[in-house]
């Protein structure tokens, strides 16, 4: 665990170079940076003692360190940039090509464009609510996952961030950011994929 926080600390350099260029630059060290770090550390080597395949288990930790620079990037500035979202999404299709399944995750991944195309027409028109980072970080989802599974991340993102977003709002604040609950779902989903537990209902 500790070998793959410091490959975290090493991912988070990016994180820190974007920021100090950009939006924030006089936070190098937000706890945001520390809490994710080992998050990271936790949930690869989870993601690495599960007993899939090796390429699963590969693609799990490629995943999640994708999703640890867009979720710290957004946590600390409230912005998920193209360079990280597209490259999310790139990187999701090439590994479902070295899987064999590019034409399904392709169609499912224009479809999902598509729907959230409609969705951002629709929902932002007068003024941005929910943002384009988190509109591709979706696309980007369903191209590591598939849509089933996207849907599920979704539905588990979109859920912290009403809990946490209702406890925001007892104490003044009106918004937050998207992408890190919508990251933070998504390793529950990873997670869930490689183990399979069987739940009960």
């Amino acid at each position: 665990m500790v070998l793959m926080a410091l490959a975290g600390r090493c991912l988070a350099g990016r994180v820190r170079r974007f920021l100090a260029k950009t939006t924030a630059p006089g936070q190098p060290s937000h706890p945001a940076i520390t809490g994710g770090i080992w998050l990271y550390g936790l949930t690869t080597t989870f993601c690495l003692l599960s007993s899939a395949p090796f390429f699963c288990r590969l693609s799990a930790v490629l995943m999640a360190s994708f999703m640890l620079q867009m979720a710290l990037t957004d946590a600390i500035s409230g912005y998920l940039p193209a360079t990280f979202t597209r490259r999310f999404l790139a990187a999701g299709l090439l590994m479902s090509l070295a899987t064999g399944i590019l034409p399904v995750r392709v169609a499912e991944t224009l479809a999902t464009g598509i729907l959230l195309l409609i969705l951002h027409v629709l929902v932002n028109r007068k003024r941005e609510r929910v943002g384009t980072g988190d509109l591709w970080l979706m696309a980007g989802l369903t191209a590591w996952t598939g849509l089933n599974s996207t849907f599920w991340s979704l539905l588990a993102g979109y859920g912290g961030f009403v809990l946490w977003h209702a406890t925001w709002h007892l104490r003044g604040q009106r918004e937050g950011p998207l992408g890190p609950w919508l990251c933070l779902g998504s390793l529950l989903m990873l997670l869930n994929n490689l183990y399979q537990p069987l739940w009960v209902i």
